[in-house]
Protein backbone atom coordinates (compact mmCIF):
# COMPACT_ATOMS: atom_id res chain seq x y z
CA UNK A 1 0.00 0.00 0.00
CA UNK A 2 3.05 2.57 0.86
CA UNK A 3 4.30 1.66 -2.95
CA UNK A 4 1.21 3.00 -4.35
CA UNK A 5 0.79 5.88 -2.04
CA UNK A 6 4.48 7.21 -2.56
CA UNK A 7 4.83 6.63 -6.45
CA UNK A 8 1.92 9.53 -6.64
CA UNK A 9 4.09 11.56 -4.68
CA UNK A 10 7.26 10.88 -6.58
CA UNK A 11 5.40 11.46 -9.72
CA UNK A 12 3.57 14.73 -8.96
CA UNK A 13 6.77 17.16 -8.86
CA UNK A 14 7.59 16.12 -12.68
CA UNK A 15 4.25 16.50 -13.87
CA UNK A 16 2.90 19.93 -14.65
CA UNK A 17 -0.52 20.93 -16.39
CA UNK A 18 -2.63 24.00 -17.58
CA UNK A 19 -5.77 24.00 -19.12
CA UNK A 20 -4.99 26.10 -22.19
CA UNK A 21 -7.61 28.37 -24.04
CA UNK A 22 -10.22 26.78 -26.04
CA UNK A 23 -8.44 26.71 -29.50
CA UNK A 24 -11.36 26.93 -32.42
CA UNK A 25 -10.52 24.13 -35.53
CA UNK A 26 -11.24 26.30 -38.60
CA UNK A 27 -11.62 22.68 -40.97
CA UNK A 28 -12.85 18.91 -40.94
CA UNK A 29 -9.48 18.22 -41.01
CA UNK A 30 -8.53 20.07 -38.53
CA UNK A 31 -11.55 18.42 -36.05
CA UNK A 32 -10.88 15.31 -37.50
CA UNK A 33 -7.38 15.06 -36.60
CA UNK A 34 -8.09 16.67 -32.85
CA UNK A 35 -10.60 13.95 -32.64
CA UNK A 36 -8.54 11.09 -33.61
CA UNK A 37 -5.75 12.33 -31.31
CA UNK A 38 -8.68 11.85 -28.23
CA UNK A 39 -8.46 15.30 -27.89
CA UNK A 40 -12.04 16.91 -26.53
CA UNK A 41 -13.68 18.52 -28.81
CA UNK A 42 -16.56 20.94 -28.81
CA UNK A 43 -19.42 22.76 -31.52
CA UNK A 44 -20.46 25.88 -30.63
CA UNK A 45 -24.06 25.98 -32.81
CA UNK A 46 -25.38 29.36 -34.10
CA UNK A 47 -28.64 28.49 -36.62
CA UNK A 48 -29.63 32.04 -36.88
CA UNK A 49 -26.63 32.16 -39.55
CA UNK A 50 -27.61 28.53 -41.22
CA UNK A 51 -30.14 28.22 -43.26
CA UNK A 52 -33.30 26.12 -43.59
CA UNK A 53 -33.21 22.62 -45.34
CA UNK A 54 -35.30 20.28 -46.41
CA UNK A 55 -39.28 20.76 -45.07
CA UNK A 56 -38.15 23.69 -42.97
CA UNK A 57 -39.17 26.88 -43.84
CA UNK A 58 -38.38 29.39 -40.65
CA UNK A 59 -34.97 30.76 -39.70
CA UNK A 60 -34.24 29.40 -36.13
CA UNK A 61 -33.56 31.28 -33.50
CA UNK A 62 -31.18 28.76 -31.87
CA UNK A 63 -27.89 28.86 -30.50
CA UNK A 64 -26.21 26.30 -28.34
CA UNK A 65 -23.30 23.41 -28.43
CA UNK A 66 -22.12 20.51 -26.89
CA UNK A 67 -18.70 17.91 -26.59
CA UNK A 68 -18.20 15.70 -29.07
CA UNK A 69 -18.67 12.23 -27.18
CA UNK A 70 -19.03 9.56 -30.39
CA UNK A 71 -18.19 9.97 -33.70
CA UNK A 72 -18.16 8.51 -36.95
CA UNK A 73 -16.20 8.82 -40.26
CA UNK A 74 -17.50 7.79 -43.63
CA UNK A 75 -15.37 6.77 -46.79
CA UNK A 76 -16.60 9.80 -48.47
CA UNK A 77 -15.19 11.92 -45.57
CA UNK A 78 -18.18 12.73 -44.09
CA UNK A 79 -18.08 13.13 -40.09
CA UNK A 80 -21.13 12.23 -38.33
CA UNK A 81 -21.99 12.62 -34.82
CA UNK A 82 -25.36 13.25 -32.36
CA UNK A 83 -26.47 14.50 -29.17
CA UNK A 84 -29.74 12.88 -28.01
CA UNK A 85 -30.89 14.39 -24.15
CA UNK A 86 -34.42 14.98 -22.30
CA UNK A 87 -35.39 18.39 -21.54
CA UNK A 88 -38.48 20.28 -21.53
CA UNK A 89 -40.13 22.49 -24.54
CA UNK A 90 -40.51 26.37 -24.16
CA UNK A 91 -43.15 27.90 -22.77
CA UNK A 92 -45.33 29.12 -25.18
CA UNK A 93 -44.55 27.06 -27.75
CA UNK A 94 -47.42 26.54 -29.95
CA UNK A 95 -47.51 22.72 -29.98
CA UNK A 96 -47.32 22.96 -25.88
CA UNK A 97 -50.27 22.56 -23.57
CA UNK A 98 -48.64 22.78 -20.30
CA UNK A 99 -47.67 26.17 -18.43
CA UNK A 100 -44.42 24.83 -16.60
CA UNK A 101 -42.79 22.85 -20.28
CA UNK A 102 -43.62 19.98 -21.37
CA UNK A 103 -40.78 16.91 -21.27
CA UNK A 104 -39.60 16.60 -24.48
CA UNK A 105 -36.87 14.11 -25.70
CA UNK A 106 -34.18 16.16 -28.24
CA UNK A 107 -32.04 14.38 -30.45
CA UNK A 108 -29.75 16.39 -32.76
CA UNK A 109 -27.61 14.95 -35.74
CA UNK A 110 -24.62 17.01 -37.09
CA UNK A 111 -23.31 15.59 -40.63
CA UNK A 112 -20.42 17.36 -41.73
CA UNK A 113 -19.23 17.35 -45.00
CA UNK A 114 -15.78 17.35 -46.62
CA UNK A 115 -16.71 20.56 -48.41
CA UNK A 116 -17.04 22.13 -45.03
CA UNK A 117 -20.56 22.22 -45.43
CA UNK A 118 -22.64 21.26 -41.91
CA UNK A 119 -26.39 19.69 -41.75
CA UNK A 120 -28.05 19.55 -38.37
CA UNK A 121 -31.47 17.44 -38.08
CA UNK A 122 -33.26 17.94 -34.84
CA UNK A 123 -35.93 15.41 -34.21
CA UNK A 124 -38.29 16.24 -30.85
CA UNK A 125 -40.27 13.52 -29.13
CA UNK A 126 -42.94 13.57 -26.45
CA UNK A 127 -42.00 11.88 -23.53
CA UNK A 128 -43.25 9.53 -22.41
CA UNK A 129 -44.58 7.93 -25.51
CA UNK A 130 -41.88 9.42 -28.17
CA UNK A 131 -44.55 10.64 -30.55
CA UNK A 132 -42.73 12.67 -32.93
CA UNK A 133 -43.19 16.28 -31.78
CA UNK A 134 -41.28 17.74 -35.24
CA UNK A 135 -38.25 17.91 -36.82
CA UNK A 136 -36.20 20.94 -38.04
CA UNK A 137 -33.29 20.95 -40.59
CA UNK A 138 -30.66 23.31 -41.48
CA UNK A 139 -27.40 23.80 -43.56
CA UNK A 140 -24.29 25.36 -42.53
CA UNK A 141 -20.74 25.89 -42.84
CA UNK A 142 -17.75 25.60 -40.71
CA UNK A 143 -17.17 28.94 -39.51
CA UNK A 144 -20.18 30.06 -40.56
CA UNK A 145 -23.23 29.07 -37.95
CA UNK A 146 -21.00 26.22 -36.88
CA UNK A 147 -17.37 26.10 -35.05
CA UNK A 148 -15.40 23.74 -33.57
CA UNK A 149 -12.99 23.78 -29.98
CA UNK A 150 -10.66 21.74 -28.49
CA UNK A 151 -9.64 22.46 -24.68
CA UNK A 152 -5.88 22.17 -25.00
CA UNK A 153 -3.74 21.38 -21.55
CA UNK A 154 -0.17 22.33 -21.52
CA UNK A 155 2.05 20.13 -20.28
CA UNK A 156 5.31 20.97 -19.10
CA UNK A 157 8.29 18.55 -17.99
CA UNK A 158 12.16 18.43 -17.51
CA UNK A 159 13.93 15.34 -19.32
CA UNK A 160 15.88 14.77 -16.34
CA UNK A 161 12.86 14.40 -13.70
CA UNK A 162 11.74 10.95 -16.54
CA UNK A 163 12.38 7.66 -14.16
CA UNK A 164 10.79 4.38 -14.08
CA UNK A 165 8.62 3.20 -11.04
CA UNK A 166 8.20 -0.62 -10.97
CA UNK A 167 5.18 -1.33 -13.97
CA UNK A 168 4.31 2.56 -13.68
CA UNK A 169 6.59 4.15 -16.84
CA UNK A 170 6.27 8.07 -16.75
CA UNK A 171 7.16 9.76 -19.75
CA UNK A 172 6.12 13.69 -20.16
CA UNK A 173 3.06 13.47 -18.48
CA UNK A 174 2.05 10.32 -16.96
CA UNK A 175 1.81 7.18 -17.56
CA UNK A 176 3.78 5.40 -21.13
CA UNK A 177 0.57 5.74 -23.11
CA UNK A 178 -0.89 9.47 -21.85
CA UNK A 179 0.86 11.96 -23.91
CA UNK A 180 -0.21 15.81 -24.65
CA UNK A 181 -1.26 17.87 -27.77
CA UNK A 182 -0.31 15.16 -30.11
CA UNK A 183 3.29 14.53 -28.44
CA UNK A 184 5.31 11.75 -27.14
CA UNK A 185 8.04 11.31 -25.86
CA UNK A 186 9.25 7.91 -26.93
CA UNK A 187 12.87 8.23 -26.18
CA UNK A 188 14.33 5.18 -24.33
CA UNK A 189 14.55 5.58 -20.25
Amino acid sequence: MQTFLIAPLIAAPMISGHAEPAKQLPSLADVESALNRGAAVSVAADLTKCSPAGDTTSQSGTRGGVKINAYWTMADGTLSFSDEHATVDLVGAPTFQDPFGAPIWQSIRYTVKPDQTVFVATKLFFLPSYNPMMHVDYACAINQGIAYYTEGLKCDYQPTTRCELGPLRLNSAGPADFFCNGDRDDRPL
